[in-house]
């Protein structure tokens, strides 16, 4: 072969060599795409146990190089390993680690109702109601509460005295199956009776009531939970009742393991969560961190019947690669509103912590980043290219040195295949291992005369390279990007 493999240290730790893997690495093949670059790589070593056991432990996030003549032709990191020994085997990976962790939720505060099933008993009358439990209709625990009204104005306390707090928003809620009559459920202030939020049902059957105390409410003191009949008699079973803090978005803060940033990079996770408490949410993203930090040990089989050897043996150890691509979803952007796509793309990059620009091509295209939930920077690098410009398509990719080549995509042939050789545009033959995504012309193809065009891409002699597979020593395969 023309190429060497070298396996290299962690970017983080130096650029010692770990391995040369030219002539032992079994199985090499490794891709690179149009959007990404260099993408995803793998391949397989044998040898003596002690020495691949020391590359298990030390290999991970290794930066692996494809070099010919001085040319990178790919670069990437070791992304999995699994180390087989006999019927024993371990794996590594760098894909489930999160080193900077936190949470993003919906904030909940606690029940200020203590009786709101009516589990405890009944709850007290208003002008005269009927108050009982009942089991005949209930949606959780064992009873509900029966109100039977006998005119207008009459029905129950759920709760009398309930401390809330100003310029803060209060949600009740209170299921229910109405059997007859009109219901009105408000929370009144004790000072002055007034309502400062109320709700009122009609239908009969089964029914939620919503009441929402607004955050710009004013008064802070005690307010009584009143359930009452509005304009004659009424019957109902209530069950259920809550009343909170009204739900909000809240975020925690960056939870962190220096000694895994030190020594892989930053890897950020933020989580999406229902709703939880504060603490709830904290405890969270810490555990998390614990156990995301650093690349565990798994055990994806082995012979229970089996005993480990006495002697040093020959092992396997097979590996997965990403090239650094990989790493722009390590973060997550920080850059949101609209401004051109080239202005974001150079902005984007700038942000990692492993890949530079190194071309960004003018594209005045207005392209707008969210801010309303966490993107990642590489997800919206895609986003970008796959936009192009409005009249021409982008190719985005990392390549050699770890830098970012972002450009409008050659509407010429960039290869001929001709044949079991590819050639470059001048009809000169190129290594397999130098092909990547472009435009390439099947050069001896088959075709009637009404679909050839001189020159032009419609052609079909032409075809697009969305993605570059090379299987050494010297198998290629050119994949179209399919729609989804």
């Amino acid at each position: 072969m023309s190429y060497s493999l070298i396996l290299r240290e962690p970017l983080k730790r130096g650029t010692m060599v770990l391995l040369d893997g030219t002539n032992r690495i079994s199985g090499w093949q490794r891709s690179i795409r149009r959007i990404g670059g260099f993408w995803s790589g793998s391949g397989v070593l044998v040898g003596p146990e002690v020495e691949l056991m020391r590359l298990f432990y030390s290999g991970i996030c290794g930066d692996l190089l494809e070099v010919d003549g001085g040319i990178t032709t790919w670069n990437g990191f070791i992304s999995e390993m699994t180390l087989r020994q006999g019927d024993y085997s371990q794996r590594r990976s760098m894909l489930d680690i999160a080193n900077a962790v936190r949470i993003i939720y919906t904030s909940i505060g606690d029940n200020l109702l203590t009786n709101g099933g009516g589990e405890s008993g009944v709850w007290t009358a208003y002008n005269g109601a009927t108050i009982t439990q009942s089991t005949t209709w209930r949606v959780e625990g064992t009873y509900s509460i029966r109100v039977q009204a006998g005119g207008a104005s009459q029905g129950a306390y759920v709760q009398q005295n309930v401390s809330i707090s100003s310029l803060t928003g209060y949600a009740l809620t209170l299921k229910s199956n109405l059997v007859s009559g009109t219901w009105l459920l408000s929370v009144i202030r004790t000072d002055t009776l007034a309502a400062l939020g109320e709700i009122q049902i009609t239908s009969v059957g089964d029914a939620t009531f919503t009441v929402n105390v607004p955050d710009t409410n004013s008064y802070s003191g005690t307010v009584h939970i009143l359930l009452e009949t509005v304009g004659g008699a009424g019957e109902g079973y209530f069950d259920g009742g809550v009343f909170q803090r009204a739900p909000f978005r809240a975020e925690t803060g960056w939870y962190e393991d220096a000694s895994s940033i030190a020594g892989f990079g930053r890897i950020e996770s933020i989580l999406l969560e229902a709703a939880m408490t504060s603490a709830q949410a904290n405890a969270r993203s810490s555990t998390v961190l614990d156990l995301r930090a650093l690349p565990k040990i798994e055990y994806p089989e082995f012979g229970v019947q089996s005993k480990s050897p006495d002697a040093p043996r020959t092992a396997e150890l097979s590996f997965t690669a990403l090239g650094y691509w990989a790493t722009l979803n390590w973060r997550y952007s920080q850059i949101i509103g609209s401004s051109t796509s080239a202005t974001h793309v150079a902005a984007l990059v700038a942000a990692s912590e492993f890949v530079t620009a190194g071309k960004v091509a003018a594209n005045t295209l207005s392209y707008g980043i969210d801010s309303r939930a966490p993107l990642r920077i590489g997800d919206i690098l895609a986003d970008i290219a796959a936009a192009g410009d409005g009249t021409s398509p982008f190719s985005i990719g990392v390549y050699a040195n770890r830098e970012l080549i972002y450009e409008p995509l050659a509407v010429t042939a960039k290869y001929i295949r001709r044949g079991n050789q590819v050639l470059n545009a001048s009809g000169t033959p190129i290594p397999p291992h130098h092909v990547r995504p472009g435009y390439v012309l099947i050069d001896d193809q088959p075709m009637f005369s009404e679909y050839i065009r001189a020159g032009d891409i419609a052609d079909a002699h032409f075809h697009l390279a969305d993605e570059v597979e090379f299987s050494a020593p010297g198998t290629l395969k050119f994949s179209r990007e399919r729609a989804t």
